[in-house]
């Protein structure tokens, strides 16, 4: 919260490093740009007494330190410059805590787990391209992703497989059979869900992580061949046009170009030409903006209590509509009218039967490749700093930490 008479003389949209007054338990105490940013705890912080902030705020002052790369900020916190690290690549909590203090205790290392659902990444396609219009086709590439080999060879198997748009939470479809107020909502549209997707059991298939999985590769091809394409001189090629499926694939960093590569393996098995092109950040988000890709990676978030965003995200008018995060371009009337009833909904239980039907439709419609998360967070700290033993739904909580004497 913002007080008007601070910004009424101000320059809201101007650049500033002075410090801004706020309504907080913290006011601003010392700004370094590119290096450091520190709150003091306000003493006359209007929320102090109130019961909800009971147990919070306990530090006198916290520090966040930039750093200009992940490396040197792993090697602060090994020294004890940083006190807490929330973990965020799996070969290095795997492999990369084996010095001293880690090793006698000092520091604890821990997995929070997090009910909230997972983020949703995958790799999207651009179904208002011909080539992706077809849900078995978008099926098929979908099933061809070779998740297993990605986290053995990878992800050090720390890694599960995103399975939906609410993934790990109760709004998910999966383990749920479609009840009698979700067929209520998609009516006669029920009859077009996959009946593994309406009875909450279908699940992308596994393979056995060779990276060269005969039996899937076998599935991926039928699928093909039912939509209208088969190999030709180990070229998937369309039965009518003699088209070669060929598309590129567009990322951003590094680790994105990783996993696209390997998907690339896996489809170059069965005489799929996809291109990998890797572009910078501006180029990146204008592409995002206007559409104008085959495939990317891209990336939604999702809570407990999806609202308005889910239009943003998956109504039909961002199809046409440049700059909203409909980057696969779906327009499909049930999925707005199951956005809508999840708007509409007065009980808990409405609520939550339109958006497992929202689920349904969604994964149904095999718009992304779906990725990956872990399931929590990777938190280490220093043992001199305590948290509680019971975490909120959205996991690790930095307010509800303490000071502990070694």
């Amino acid at each position: 919260m913002l007080p008007k008479h601070y910004w009424e003389k101000r320059d809201f949209e101007a650049s500033t490093l002075d410090p801004i007054m706020g309504s907080g338990p913290y006011t601003l105490a010392e700004i370094n740009p590119g290096e450091r940013i520190s709150y003091r705890k306000n003493p006359d912080y209007w929320g102090k007494s109130i019961p909800f902030n009971r147990g919070l705020w306990n530090f006198d002052e916290v520090r966040i330190d930039y750093f200009r790369d992940n490396n040197s900020a792993f090697e602060a916190f090994k020294k004890g410059i940083a006190d807490i690290r929330v973990e965020a690549d799996p070969a290095r909590w795997s492999r990369a805590y084996d010095f001293p203090a880690a090793l006698d205790g000092r520091i604890i290392r821990e997995r929070i787990e997090q009910k909230t659902p997972a983020p949703v990444s995958g790799f999207a396609f651009n179904t208002r391209k011909p080539l992706f219009e077809n849900p078995l086709v978008r099926r098929a590439l979908v099933e061809a992703f070779d998740f297993e080999w990605l986290n053995q060879n990878i992800f050090f198997g720390l890694y599960r497989r995103i399975q939906g748009y609410y993934s790990g939470s109760e709004l998910s479809y999966l383990g749920h059979k479609a009840d009698g107020r979700e067929l209520a909502l998609l009516g006669a549209d029920s009859l077009r869900i996959d009946s593994a997707i309406l009875d909450g059991t279908y699940e992308l298939p596994k393979t056995d992580g060779s990276g060269r999985d005969r039996k899937v590769l076998r599935q991926t091809v039928a699928l093909f061949k039912e939509a209208g394409w088969e190999i030709r001189d180990g070229r998937l090629s369309n039965v009518k046009t003699g088209e070669v499926f060929a598309f590129t694939l567009s990322c951003v960093s590094k680790e994105q170009e990783k996993i696209a590569l390997h998907y690339q393996r896996t489809l170059s098995q069965i005489g799929i030409e996809m291109s990998i092109r890797v572009l910078d950040s501006p180029q990146f988000q204008r592409m995002l903006d206007t559409y104008e890709f085959d495939m990317l990676p891209v990336i939604w978030q999702n809570s407990l209590s999806p609202g308005n965003e889910q239009d943003f995200y998956y109504g039909s008018s961002g199809r046409r509509i440049p700059g909203t995060r409909n980057y696969p371009g779906i327009a499909d009337p049930a999925v707005d009218r199951m956005i809508g009833a999840l708007l509409a909904a007065t009980t808990r239980e409405d609520f939550v039967a339109a958006v497992r039907a929202l689920d349904r439709l969604l994964v149904n419609g095999f718009y992304i490749v779906p990725f990956y998360d872990s399931g929590g967070q990777w938190v280490a700290r220093w043992k001199t700093i305590g948290r509680p033993a019971e975490v909120p739904l959205s996991g690790f909580e930095g307010s509800a930490l303490w000071y502990e004497k070694p």
